[in-house]
C-alpha cells in the first residue's frame, strides 16, 4: 500500500500469473465459511452473498488473510478515519488528497483575487508510531512540499516513543527524520472520541466530508490531559487484527485460535488436528511468543507452507507411509525458522533506513533509498515481476528526483500554524 501511495509502485488491475507455464488460477470471491470435516470452502462470488454461494473443495488448503486495521473500539473512528493497510485504502487516500489539492488551488487562486489569506489550516494526523505510521507521515510531509509546506501532519501514538520495535539505528533514523520534517509527534497519547467538525454556529465544516476534531488524551506524570485537535483528513495505521469484518468467513470454522482471533498452527505451520490445512502471516500462531507482524516473516513462511503442502500430498500424512518408490524414505515436513533479516524503512521519497545482519550493515539516507528500492524487486516472486518493479520504481525515482531538483516541488507557501 506504501508503495502504491509514494509512486515506487502503479495502479494496474493487470493480474500477473509471475512466469508462463505457471498452473495458478485465481478466483475473486469472499469466502463464507470453511467445512475442514468435509475438506470445503463455502465462498460467494457477488456482493450479495445469499445470491451466489458456491462451494469448493480442497486436498490442501492454505490461509493467507492476513489482517486489517480495526476501528470498532474508538467511536467515531469507522466514520471519519481511513484506514492505511490496503491497496484499496492507498488508492483512496490517493482520491482524498486529489481532492484536498483541488480545495486548496480554489481557494489560493481566491484569495489571490482578493488580495488576502483565509485559507483553513490542513491538519493530516496519522494514528500510530509504529513502522506503518512513520512512514505514512514522512511520505505525507513530502507530498505536501516539505516542511514548509501546506500541511501540518501529526503523528500520534499511545506509546512512550515511536518504532518502539525497531533496531535502535532505524528508530533513531526515523526520529531524527521526523524532526527535521516537522512532524508533531504526541507520544503517550490515545484517541478517546473522534467528533464532527463544526464552526461557531453549530454548522458542519465544507472543507471535505472527512474532516472532524480527534480527542485525545496524553499521559503526563500521571496526569491525563485532553486535547481537541481539529483534523482534516485522518489516518489510522494501529490496531491491526486478523478479525476484521472482512475475513469473518474465515473464522467460520472450527480451527483453533487464540485470543487475538489468530489460527493456531504447529511448527511446521499445519493444524495438528488437520493436518492438510496450513496458516501463514498475520492471521497464524505457530509458536507460543507471535512472530512480528511483517512481510519478511510471512514470505519466509510461504516458502515453508508450500513445501511442506506438497509433502502432505505427496507422501500423505502418514509418517510410516513410504514413497511410492519403495524407498525407504519417510515423509518429513519442515518446521518454520525465522531468520531475521533486517529491516527497511523508507523516511521519504530520497530518505530511508536500512538495518541487516544483526547491525552490522547499517545505512540510511539517499543511498538507503536507492538499496531498498533494488532489494524490493529483487525480492519480488518472479524475476519478471523483479525486473519491472525495477524498471518501474527507478524510472519513477529518478523522475521525482529531477523534477524536485528542477523546482518541481509541490506547492511551497509559509508553514501552516495550529489554531
Amino acid at each position: 500500500a506504501l508503495q502504491l501511495f509514494s509512486g515506487e509502485a502503479k495502479e494496474t488491475t493487470e493480474v500477473d500469473g509471475g512466469d508462463r507455464g505457471c498452473e495458478v488460477s485465481f478466483l475473486q470471491a469472499q469466502v463464507e465459511g470453511i467445512d475442514v470435516d468435509n475438506r470445503k470452502i463455502v465462498v460467494s462470488k457477488s456482493a450479495d452473498a445469499a445470491g451466489g454461494i458456491e462451494t469448493m473443495e480442497y486436498d490442501a488448503l492454505v490461509i493467507a488473510t492476513g489482517s486489517e486495521i480495526s476501528l470498532d473500539a474508538i467511536p467515531g473512528a469507522s466514520e471519519y478515519a481511513l484506514p492505511f493497510y490496503t491497496v484499496e485504502q492507498a488508492l483512496e487516500l490517493k482520491r482524498r488528497l486529489a481532492l484536498l489539492d483541488t480545495h486548496l488551488e480554489d481557494a489560493g487562486a481566491i484569495d489571490g483575487e482578493n488580495g488576502t489569506d483565509r485559507k483553513q489550516p490542513v491538519n493530516v494526523v496519522v494514528v500510530g508510531g509504529g513502522y506503518s505510521g512513520v512512514e505514512l507521515a514522512l511520505n505525507l510531509v513530502d507530498r505536501f512540499g516539505g516542511s514548509d509546506g501546506e500541511a501540518q501532519v501529526t503523528l500520534v501514538h499511545r506509546g512512550e516513543q515511536v518504532l518502539e520495535y525497531a533496531t535502535d539505528h532505524n528508530r533513531n533514523a526515523g526520529v531524527d527524520r521526523l524532526k527535521s520534517a516537522g512532524v508533531k509527534v504526541m507520544t503517550s497519547t490515545s484517541v478517546e472520541e473522534v467528533l464532527p467538525c463544526e464552526d461557531e454556529d453549530g454548522v458542519i465544516s465544507t472543507l471535505e466530508k472527512q474532516q472532524c476534531v480527534v480527542k485525545l488524551s496524553t499521559n503526563d506524570d500521571e496526569e491525563a490531559n485532553e486535547t481537541l485537535l481539529p483534523t482534516t483528513l485522518l489516518l489510522w495505521t494501529a490496531g491491526a487484527t486478523p478479525t476484521s469484518e472482512r475475513n469473518t468467513g474465515v473464522r467460520n470454522s472450527v480451527l483453533p485460535r487464540d485470543a487475538m482471533g489468530r489460527i493456531l498452527t504447529s511448527p511446521t505451520l499445519n493444524v495438528p488436528q488437520h493436518p492438510n490445512v496450513f496458516a501463514i502471516g498475520d492471521c497464524s500462531r505457530p509458536k507460543k511468543v507471535p512472530y512480528p507482524g511483517t512481510a519478511q516473516v510471512a514470505i519466509q513462511q510461504a516458502t515453508v507452507a508450500a513445501w511442506n503442502a506438497y509433502a502432505t500430498l505427496t507422501y500423505g500424512n502418514d509418517k510410516n507411509r513410504r514413497r511410492t518408490t519403495g524407498a525407504d524414505v519417510e515423509s518429513k515436513l519442515l518446521p518454520f525458522k525465522f531468520l531475521n533479516l533486517g529491516e527497511m524503512m523508507t523516511l521519504g521519497s530520497d530518505d530511508a533506513t536500512i538495518s541487516t545482519l544483526g547491525g552490522m550493515a547499517e545505512l540510511s539516507g539517499p543511498a538507503a533509498s536507492w538499496l531498498r528500492r533494488w532489494i524490493y524487486a529483487v525480492r519480488m516472486p518472479t524475476a519478471r515481476q523483479g525486473l519491472r518493479a525495477a524498471v518501474d520504481g527507478t524510472g519513477r525515482k529518478l523522475a521525482r528526483s529531477s523534477a524536485l531538483g528542477g523546482g518541481g516541488r509541490r506547492r511551497k507557501s509559509k508553514p501552516v500554524e495550529w489554531n
